[in-house]
């Protein structure tokens, strides 16, 4: 949930600045992943997955108030934060 300090606009234009630098972040990590993937084989050699750098949180393990970690008063996590790749990448077993 958002701050109770901060007024509907006022978090409703921050939460979408949130969600948008976050898309352009996670954008940028996956063409730098596809180029890596282009490398590897190419040259045959195994690609190591990086970790990846999230600007949102939103999944519900993680010890904050609410669906969403937005910066907000009630969210003990730093943002960004290292994710796991299956926050970016859809993983089969």
């Amino acid at each position: 949930s958002e701050s109770r300090s901060c007024r509907r606009e006022t978090c409703a234009s921050r939460t979408t600045l949130l969600v948008q630098d976050h898309f352009a972040l996670v954008n940028h990590q996956l063409a730098q992943l596809r180029s890596a993937l282009r490398l590897a084989l190419l040259l045959n050699r195994t690609l190591v997955l990086p970790r990846f750098v999230c600007g949102l949180e939103t999944v519900t393990n993680f010890a904050h108030r609410g669906i969403r970690c937005l910066g907000s008063n009630g969210c003990r996590m730093a943002l960004p934060y290292y994710c796991p790749a299956d926050h970016v990448l859809r993983m089969r077993p």
